[in-house]
């Protein structure tokens, strides 16, 4: 997140329904060279760069602040609600443009707070990730896959070999999965997918590590038949 930040920095309980960054969080302070180097890297050779007017009120800010989580597996999504309170405090104390670095989102103040601040835990999905798409490099049709899953503890989707003409069934598919694991729904491995509009032949395996620069995730696999 960038922006000018107040040193006495203190979050209400209360107003932003956090308990502060969960055990496991850090929140790094980043200026001068470490400062530089972000800007570097996530404003001004983005792989996705963010809106002009993000992009030059990140660009002139002073400073910014990290947060980087590594969480042990959790019960609920206490942790998810605690951080997204933080973060829109922090906006609201001088923040003017953050990165969602799992899913590659731009948000201003305004935004987070009325998109995912506001918002119940099965709305923030399509938030919070993104479908990504891609020609096969070995292969027919398209690469589809999700990001950003690791922030709600669940696996990001991958569909291999999709036609051009099925780009969407693809897409509903991911966004589809991603709420039933929110929900607390499990994908098994070996489980067949049924379901109205897609073909017969859908499997899901488990696959991946947190170490994979596609998703920085595990992920389920699923190939599209034929």
């Amino acid at each position: 997140m960038f922006g000018e930040f107040p040193a006495d920095f203190r979050v209400s309980r209360e107003k932003y329904r956090t308990r502060g960054l969960p055990k496991g969080a850090n929140l790094i302070h980043l200026r001068g060279d470490d400062l530089a180097e972000l800007k570097r890297d996530w404003v001004e050779k983005a792989h996705v760069p963010p809106p002009a007017d993000l992009r030059a009120a990140a660009a002139a800010a002073p400073s910014a602040v990290h947060i980087r989580a590594r969480l042990a597996d959790p019960p609920d999504l206490d942790y998810l609600r605690d951080t997204i309170g933080v973060v829109q405090a922090l906006m609201d104390e001088g923040g003017v443009a953050t990165l969602a670095i799992q899913s590659f989102g731009w948000w201003s103040a305004d935004a987070w707070r009325e998109r995912v601040f506001e918002k119940g835990q099965q709305a923030l999905v399509p938030e919070l990730t993104v479908i990504l798409h891609a020609a096969e490099e070995r292969g027919k049709g398209l690469w589809v896959h999700t990001r950003g899953m690791r922030q709600f503890a669940r696996s990001d989707i991958s569909v291999r070999n999709v036609p051009q003409a099925n780009l969407q069934d693809a897409a509903r598919l991911c966004n589809a999965l991603n709420k039933l694991q929110v929900g607390g729904g499990l994908i098994l491995e070996g489980q067949e997918i049924n379901a109205a509009g897609l073909p017969a032949g859908l499997t899901c395996h488990h696959a991946g590590t947190v170490d994979d620069p596609d998703f920085n995730n595990v992920h389920v696999e699923i190939g599209w038949p034929g």
